[in-house]
């Protein structure tokens, strides 16, 4: 699926599609609104695990974290391609 993103951004372009992608830090060409937890929170809430471990916690009887920060950001030249209007207050 990796292999063929840039075709299948350029169809979506092509059809007027709106395309949503999950996980990316920076929104790609084609891809109007990349949307996925924060990878940096990710890497902080695993150094607080490994410090943890390290200091001597077990590792089981560690809660299990989930992120708290879901960003979106909206690609705004591919929503104008798509004719996808956002006000000034959004940029």
């Amino acid at each position: 699926m990796i292999e063929f993103r840039g075709r299948i951004a350029a169809t979506a372009l092509v059809l007027g599609c709106p395309r949503s992608a999950v996980l990316e830090c920076l929104p790609r060409p084609g891809s109007d609104q990349p949307y996925g937890a924060d990878m940096s929170d990710d890497y902080r809430l695993s150094a607080v695990h490994v410090v943890k471990v390290a200091n001597g916690a077990n590792p089981a009887t560690l809660p299990i974290e989930q992120p708290t920060q879901f960003p979106m950001t909206i690609n705004l030249r591919t929503a104008a391609a798509l004719g996808i209007r956002f006000p000034a207050s959004c940029s």
